[in-house]
């Protein structure tokens, strides 16, 4: 198992660092790699002793990289997006327990030169959604483990169109396939699929939305609206609407807090609902 864990991980290094990479004999004119590449480490600790009022002594921190790269060319927009988070809470006596974890890369190739089209780009997107550690439902006793690296993971390749009218905004429109990947046979049926069904494999429409702009000084809105309909279910389409507002206090201290809303009838008829504020020591890589 740590063998192919590590081989994972050497395929998602392979994947992202050609986007990451800076020729440094590369001029710098509008067809040169534009980077960004960002590191954050947030934590919070409370500890009472003698306290009448009373108090839970508590220990969390998250770690995070989130970066991206673009191109533009004369007929191309090229774009990867890369996000890792791995969080990790104690709470008096208790183990560390996981409170954040993501794994998630996309590309979007999009064509600029179709003239017949107006504002909508020809464009084809990839999107892989994973998580680095073990995770536990501790409401019962013992713990059960409900998910691991690549079980699940979400694969999402996309061909259509984008609108972008704005820097700021686009909207990918189009016809799609999605994988989802479990490869603990004991965890399948918690994501919809088969005891012998590794991957689940789905076609259907998809629109995903997103919108990345400062609103007010040293405050910025990343937000992304993805919603996927499978042809044999477009009544009952997978819904994830994603927010992260990050407020700059000086060039090393920010504040995040992130809000993430996800609909899929496979999984659960509830919505599911994360919420993460954070504050913590944020430094450019690139």
């Amino acid at each position: 198992m740590q063998t192919k864990r590590l081989l994972y991980l050497l395929l998602l290094l392979l994947f992202t660092s050609p986007a990451f990479a800076q020729d440094e004999e590369v001029p710098e004119d509008s067809t040169a790699w534009k980077t960004n590449l960002t590191a954050i480490l947030a934590g919070s600790q409370a500890s009472y002793d003698n306290w009448v009022e009373g108090g839970i002594n508590s220990l969390a921190f998250t770690a995070s990289l989130n970066g991206d790269a673009v191109r533009t060319t004369e007929s191309w927009i090229t774009k990867h997006e890369a996000r890792f988070a791995l969080g990790s809470l104690k709470q008096d006596s208790l183990e560390f327990r996981k409170a954040d974890d993501l794994i998630q890369l996309s590309s979007t190739f999009q064509y600029k030169n179709a003239t017949n089209f107006a504002k909508w780009n020809p464009t084809a997107s990839f999107t892989l959604r994973t998580q680095f550690a073990e995770g536990f439902d501790y409401s019962s006793d013992p713990e059960v483990k409900v998910s691991s690296f690549f079980s699940p993971a979400t694969l999402t390749q996309t061909l259509g169109f984008t609108y972008q009218p704005q820097e700021w905004f686009s909207w990918l429109i189009g016809v799609a396939a999605k994988e989802t990947i479990v490869g603990i046979e004991s965890l399948r049926p918690n994501y919809g699929n088969e005891l012998d069904e590794t991957v689940r494999l789905e076609s259907g429409f998809d629109s995903t939305m997103k919108l990345n702009r400062d609103v007010f000084e040293n405050v910025n809105l990343q937000s992304s609206l993805a919603i996927f309909g499978a042809f044999n279910a477009l009544d009952e389409p997978d819904v994830r609407w994603e927010n992260l507002v990050t407020m700059t206090v000086n060039s090393w201290l920010t504040v995040n807090f992130e809000f993430v809303t996800f609909y899929d009838l496979d999984l659960s008829d509830q919505v599911q609902l994360k919420q993460v504020l954070s504050t913590g020591v944020s430094l450019s890589i690139l």
